[in-house]
């Protein structure tokens, strides 16, 4: 399953033509690309309610030679820089929802030959499952009504 975000990452960059990879990058693939590989998460406790999760993906952008792939890796990231570093979210069938998340590392470097990396990392905040208990709508106490007691 695709997280939300890094859709939201895929149509980002789609718009900037490049052809995305999500699986083993086939033999002559398409230049220039990015590949998205699975994120790292690291999970953390957040309130009392909810739990944190730090998303970091290293993205790949492939070119024909080093500096073309750099060249596209430094546009991925200077147009998410100027946009605050936020990316608008969509649903499951490609609308916008009207919200965003936020970048919060970005960075990109050369790698191999005519490959550069992206690091992309951000933060969610998801509530707890709970349990649903039945409440108590009346307490005794020694037989009697606790509100009674005295």
């Amino acid at each position: 399953m695709l997280e939300q975000e890094i859709a939201a990452l895929v149509y980002f960059m789609e718009s900037l033509g490049v052809k995305p990879y999500f699986r083993e990058l086939p033999d002559g693939f398409a230049t220039p690309s990015v590949y998205f590989p699975p994120p790292e998460v690291d999970g953390n406790q957040f309130s009392i309610s909810t739990y944190e999760n730090l998303f970091t993906v290293f993205i790949k952008v492939f070119g024909r030679t080093s500096m073309e792939s750099y060249n596209l890796a430094s546009k991925i990231v200077k147009s998410i820089q100027s946009r605050r570093k936020r990316i608008p979210l969509y649903d499951e069938n490609g609308k916008l929802t009207g919200r965003n998340f936020r970048i919060i590392k970005l960075n990109a470097r050369n790698i191999d030959v005519g490959v550069t990396q992206i690091q992309i990392s951000w933060k969610t905040h998801t509530a707890y499952d709970e349990e649903t208990y039945t409440k108590a709508s009346r307490f005794f106490y020694d037989g009697l009504p606790a509100s009674q007691r005295e």
